[in-house]
C-alpha cells in the first residue's frame, strides 16, 4: 500500500499570483534580448516576454498536476478515505482544467511569438505581447474556481495519516475501556498521534517488533468507539476505510463498570464492529486486574466465544496478545 503524500504538492496559486509569477519571469528574461538593430532587439524582447510568461504558468501548473497523487490508482484504504474529505470527481475536473490552461497557453505562445516575429511596425511587438497577457489573464480567470478548489483540497488532504505497510492490529471498543492504555503497553515507543480531517479526534499509531518484524497498532478514538446510530456519515466511512488496514482487530470489553458503558451496550458495539471488518474481531477483557476469574468466565459464557484478558496497568496478558498477533501473521 503506497502512502497518499499531499505534503509534496506545492501551494496552489491564485490567478493573480500566477500572473505575478509570469510577469516577473518575463521581465527578467527580456533583458537577454540581443539584435543587430533596435527593431530586432524590440521583437526579441517582446517574444522573450511571451515565452517566459508562458513557461512560468505552464511549469507551475504542471508541477501541481504531477505532484497530486493519482486518484484512480489509490489503494482501497486511501480511495475511501479521500472520498470522505473531497469530491474526487470535482478534483479530476479541476486537474483537467489546469491541463487545459497549460495546453492553451502553449498554443497561444506559439501564435503570439509568430505575430511578433512578423510584425511590420515598431509598436506592433508590444501590442501583441500585451494582447497575449490579456488572453493569459482571461483563461486563468476561467479556472479560478478550480484553482481555489484544489487549494482547499490540498489543505484538507496534506495532513492525512500515513500508516505503514506492515501487519496492522486495530484496537476497537467503547470509550474509556483502556484502548489507548493498551496501545502504550504494547508499544515501547511513544505512539505517534495523527489527526483525521473528518473528526475532532485523532488516531494513535504505535509499533513493536518481534523476530525482526515490525507490527503496527492503531487506536481509533472517536471512530470505532460509538454505536452506529451515533456516528456521522464521515465516521461510518472512516470505519469502512480502516477495515482495509486491519489484519487483526482487538475489541476491548470493560467489565469493571469504570468506563460508564454497560456490558450489553459494549456487546452491541462489538457486533457492529464485527460486521464492519472483513477480518475476525477478537474479544479482549481489559482492566483484568480489577476482575475475578469467575466474573470473566461468566462473561465468556454469555458472549459464547473465547475471550482473552489483559491489564495495561500490570502488563498482565499484554505479552500474550502480542504473541497472538505474531501467530496470526505467521498464519
Amino acid at each position: 500500500m503506497s502512502s497518499l503524500d499531499f505534503k509534496r504538492v506545492p501551494p496552489i496559486p491564485t490567478p493573480q499570483e500566477l500572473l505575478g509569477i509570469a510577469f516577473k519571469r518575463a521581465e527578467k528574461e527580456s533583458r537577454k534580448a540581443t539584435g543587430r538593430d533596435a527593431r530586432e532587439r524590440r521583437k526579441r524582447r517582446e517574444a522573450l516576454k511571451v515565452k517566459a510568461a508562458s513557461r512560468a504558468v505552464r511549469s507551475t501548473l504542471v508541477k501541481v498536476i504531477k505532484r497530486i497523487p493519482s486518484l484512480e490508482n489509490l489503494p482501497p484504504f486511501y480511495k475511501e478515505l479521500v472520498g470522505t474529505i473531497v469530491d474526487r470527481d470535482r478534483m479530476r475536473k479541476s486537474l483537467g482544467a489546469l491541463q487545459w490552461v497549460s495546453d492553451t497557453t502553449l498554443r497561444l505562445e506559439g501564435d503570439y511569438t509568430r505575430r511578433i516575429r512578423t510584425s511590420r511596425t515598431p509598436e506592433e511587438p508590444q501590442v501583441q505581447r500585451r494582447s497575449f497577457y490579456g488572453r493569459l489573464a482571461s483563461i486563468l480567470k476561467q479556472v479560478s474556481g478550480d484553482l481555489q478548489y484544489l487549494a482547499e483540497a490540498r489543505e484538507r488532504l496534506k495532513n492525512l495519516p500515513t500508516p505503514e505497510e506492515t501487519f496492522t492490529a486495530v484496537i476497537a471498543g467503547a470509550p474509556n475501556v483502556g484502548k489507548s492504555s493498551l496501545l502504550r503497553a504494547m508499544t515501547t515507543a511513544k505512539p505517534r498521534v495523527e489527526s483525521y480531517p473528518f473528526t475532532t479526534q485523532s488516531i494513535m499509531l504505535g509499533y513493536f517488533e518481534r523476530r525482526h518484524l515490525r507490527y503496527q497498532v492503531i487506536d481509533t478514538p472517536g471512530l470505532l468507539d460509538r454505536s452506529l446510530e451515533r456516528r456521522s456519515t464521515a465516521e461510518r466511512q472512516a470505519v469502512l476505510a480502516l477495515k482495509h488496514l486491519a489484519d487483526a482487530v482487538l475489541f476491548l470489553f470493560d467489565l469493571s463498570g469504570s468506563s460508564g458503558y454497560p456490558v450489553e451496550e459494549q456487546m452491541g458495539i462489538f457486533r457492529e464492529v464485527s460486521e464492519a471488518f472483513d477480518t475476525e474481531v477478537m474479544p479482549v477483557v481489559s482492566k483484568a486486574d480489577l476482575l475475578g476469574e469467575e466474573e470473566i468466565a461468566r462473561f465468556q459464557a454469555r458472549l459464547g466465544r473465547e475471550v482473552r484478558r489483559c491489564s495495561a496497568l500490570t502488563k498482565d496478558g499484554v505479552e500474550e496478545l502480542m504473541e497472538m498477533l505474531v501467530a496470526l501473521r505467521k498464519a
